[in-house]
């Protein structure tokens, strides 16, 4: 009598395990978790395709391919960037003579290429380039970082010839932890059709620096193989219980922290305020001397640093020692689409950023 009761115990305590992990299955997947994944970013289709959106040139500066955007309305032109006019010597210097114009350089990362605004057309980018006072030229390419913004600059400054370079640094990922080399005929990222862009450069905690994922397939497998049990690594037992979300979150993340741990004693660790965004602006800043070109340098703080009131001075000033830079005071937490590093301007934000830029634009070409 006694073992039949302790058996209905132990029957009952099973019963109530299970039925807490299946309430805990159901309501994660109600709240949008996928299984499989560490995190939801890294959730892709069976079946991935590259949307070859950006291609890499000869010095390693990432375009857009003429005719691919993730904007419906996006326009590329002939060099690559947005716009619904060509960026060379030509068509300048006819602007310069027909229209009287002064020409803007602009450069940036996806901030300035509009991402997350409804269209091209909404982002700040996209107001800017149908002002009547001067010629914006926009070179803002998703996934920039200072070695690109430089790299633009040296490559393209000196057949355009701007009166002024207007350089938009995002305080959120362009703070470079190591010093990045150009890498030609290779893109800064590469975009599925479904899922999210994946970084032909990994971060460095998760691979050494400068290390190179050199074509899309690549890179599925690389980031699939950290933060994902779809990797072609993965064994049988693996794939059978990754159907789980809790599973699968406790796998990986138990997984990824004993990676991480084992790279952190051996790897590459950046110095504290490490200098290589400064050296790229630098660069910049110099050229423009050089050349009698006005340098406007905006620095975009992230949406945390926004909710934390983080005193943006004291803690990316390193970035810039001596050079001149400003940031919009105005844009506030609701002006972004999200709370996280990689949230961007929505509507309201880009409109906001659109005048304030203008203004400044229009008093450094005075």
């Amino acid at each position: 009598m006694q073992k039949t009761s302790r058996k209905k115990t132990w029957l009952i305590r099973l019963v109530v395990f299970i039925s807490c992990l299946l309430l805990a299955e159901i309501g994660l997947r109600i709240l949008g978790y996928k299984s499989k994944v560490l995190i939801n970013w890294a959730y892709m289709p069976k079946h991935i395709v590259n949307d070859s959106v950006l291609y890499g040139d000869e010095y390693g500066i990432s375009h857009y391919v003429k005719g691919h955007h993730y904007k419906p309305d996006a326009q590329i032109n002939e060099q690559g960037f947005l716009g619904d006019f060509n960026y060379d010597s030509t068509t300048i210097n006819n602007i310069r003579k027909k229209e009287n114009k002064k020409i803007v350089m602009a450069i940036g990362d996806s901030f300035l290429d509009g991402c997350c605004s409804d269209s091209v057309a909404d982002s700040y980018g996209g107001f800017l380039s149908h002002k009547k006072e001067y010629a914006f030229l926009n070179y803002g390419v998703a996934g920039s970082d200072p070695l690109q913004y430089k790299l633009i600059v040296e490559h393209f400054a000196p057949e355009i010839q701007p009166d002024l370079i207007m350089l938009n640094v995002y305080l959120g990922n362009d703070v470079m932890s190591y010093d990045r080399t150009p890498k030609p005929y290779i893109p800064l990222c590469y975009i599925p059709k479904k899922g999210s862009w994946l970084n032909s450069e990994p971060p460095f905690h998760i691979a050494e620096p400068n290390f190179v994922l050199k074509d899309f397939n690549t890179a599925v497998d690389f980031y699939q193989g950290w933060y994902t049990l779809r990797g072609k690594t993965r064994n049988p037992f693996l794939r059978f219980f990754s159907n789980s979300i809790l599973f699968s979150k406790l796998y990986l993340g138990i997984e990824y922290n004993v990676k991480v741990w084992r790279r952190r004693k051996t790897g590459y660790r950046p110095p504290k305020n490490p200098p290589f965004t400064y050296q790229h602006i630098k660069w910049i800043a110099d050229y423009c001397s050089q050349h009698g070109i006005k340098l406007l340098i905006v620095a975009i703080p992230s949406p945390i640093d926004l909710r934390k009131k983080t005193n943006l001075n004291s803690t990316y000033g390193f970035c810039f020692n001596e050079i001149p830079w400003t940031t919009p005071d105005m844009i506030q937490k609701e002006d972004y689409d999200g709370k996280k590093i990689g949230n961007h301007f929505n509507k309201k934000g880009h409109r906001k950023m659109a005048v304030y830029l203008h203004d400044l634009i229009l008093q450094k070409l005075q």
